[in-house]
């Protein structure tokens, strides 16, 4: 496997740009924010600050990571429906994915963007085959806190800080009312009748035992991939559901 300092480094960049470019329209806040540009001139701008943003990480010095792994899968049916993505990322440690295959992925969009380069790619066909949605999404979530240097680090330093002290109040028992999701959200406004609910609860259960039957998929051949024996979707399954009854 190589990182993916080495692919970015190799992309097709006109290609690159233009999936970048393409997914942005898709942040409606953003669009909102220059509602007096042109499209085109917002995309314009966007692909100069991206195509920069990639010159600059291209001097950076990756520092090789040894266990952990970006890889793609199908996009969940909430990531299609909200992100209008198709393809979801994910940052794995290949440890804890040999002893649970179904073990937590990471978030990145708060590490230090030479320690992110050293991510390793994985060989899977999905991965390979949309190499350049991997790059696009690996930058969109880097660049998620900006794409200046200094800027970025100092946006970085005060979100540590603030968690840090959300942590501390929370263990000193300061933490202010919360609000259950129906507060928040209201009451649906349609009248559901029980027949209703139960094929909407069923179509829940197909939808998740599908993302996982996903994540088990492109897993697994990560694992055969460096000669490790991954067990079958019937056996994960059953390896998570006695964990999660103890």
């Amino acid at each position: 496997m190589k990182t993916v300092q080495s692919y970015l480094r190799n992309a097709d960049k006109v290609s690159l740009l233009g999936q970048l470019a393409y997914d942005m329209l898709g942040d409606r806040i953003h669009l909102l924010e220059l509602k007096n540009k042109s499209i085109e001139d917002i995309q314009i701008a966007y692909k100069d600050s991206m195509s920069e943003f990639i010159d600059h990480l291209l001097t950076i010095d990756a520092i090789p990571a040894e266990n952990m792994v970006l890889y793609l899968s199908e996009a969940t049916a909430f990531d299609k429906q909200m992100n209008n993505e198709y393809v979801s990322l994910h940052l794995v440690d290949l440890n804890e994915i040999n002893e649970n295959i179904y073990a937590s992925s990471y978030a990145f969009e708060m590490t230090d963007w030479g320690k992110a380069l050293g991510y390793l790619v994985a060989d899977n066909e999905l991965t390979q085959k949309r190499i350049i949605e991997l790059l696009t999404l690996f930058l969109r979530e880097i660049s998620f806190f900006g794409t200046d240097p200094e800027k970025h680090k100092i946006r970085v330093e005060k979100l540590h800080a603030d968690l840090e002290r959300s942590i501390k109040e929370i263990k000193e028992g300061k933490t202010g009312k919360t609000y259950s999701a129906e507060e928040v959200f209201g009451k649906s406004d349609f009248p559901i009748d029980e027949t209703h609910r139960m094929l909407e609860i069923e179509m829940k259960k197909a939808e998740y035992k599908y993302d996982r039957y996903s994540c088990w998929h492109e897993r697994s051949i990560i694992l055969k991939n460096i000669g490790k024996t991954a067990p079958t979707f019937e056996e994960a399954e059953k390896i998570e559901n006695k964990t999660c009854n103890k």
